[in-house]
């Protein structure tokens, strides 16, 4: 599920994030490996919203959860949070994420597995962006320069900037690589 790595020297999405609760040795982030579904979906729903702070108290995520998938589910993604009725049953039942809780779908190709970087056409995850510890710094702001080579008249135009992303938290985050 990536390399990237937390402040705990773990992946972003593990089931071994240390921790300092009494009585509990690990916390976790990441799913069982299944399917993307309807009630898989709510499995990764409940577990963000059980992940407790390092004193063990319940953890509010102040925000709207976003549910994050590759292109591959996009067809389930729409079905499972737009859909009037619930996909998954024939019984007429309401859909809780179109008329419940609510929640925000962003497809992202940079989850594919067709492209240069790797990626998954079934992991799907779930963050609360305004509250999860990632985080995009701009090192060095944008500077650009301009040289005009006087024999051919040729412009040459240069970017300069410096970007790093970083995870503080794996918390408010939870991931499952699909099946």
């Amino acid at each position: 599920m990536g390399d990237e790595t937390n402040l705990d020297d773990v992946a972003l999405f593990s089931a071994s994030h240390p921790s300092v609760v009494p009585g509990q040795a690990t916390q976790s982030n990441l799913g069982t490996a299944a399917v993307f579904n309807h009630d898989n979906l709510e499995v990764g729903t409940q577990n963000l919203e059980e992940q407790v702070t390092d004193d063990g108290n319940p953890l509010s995520l102040l925000g709207k959860p976003v549910l994050v998938i590759p292109p591959a589910l996009r067809k389930e993604g729409f079905e499972i949070t737009e859909s009037e009725l619930d996909p998954s049953t024939a019984n007429s039942a309401i859909n809780f994420y179109k008329n419940g809780i609510g929640l925000d779908m962003v497809v992202s190709t940079y989850l594919s597995s067709n492209n240069s970087i790797g990626g998954s056409n079934t992991a799907f995850f779930l963050t609360v962006p305004q509250r999860a510890g990632l985080t995009h710094v701009v090192r060095k702001e944008p500077t650009m320069a301009q040289d005009v080579d006087i024999k051919s008249g040729i412009a040459t135009f240069t970017v300069s900037a410096r970007w790093a992303d970083c995870v503080k938290d794996f918390r408010r985050t939870w991931g499952n690589q699909g099946a």
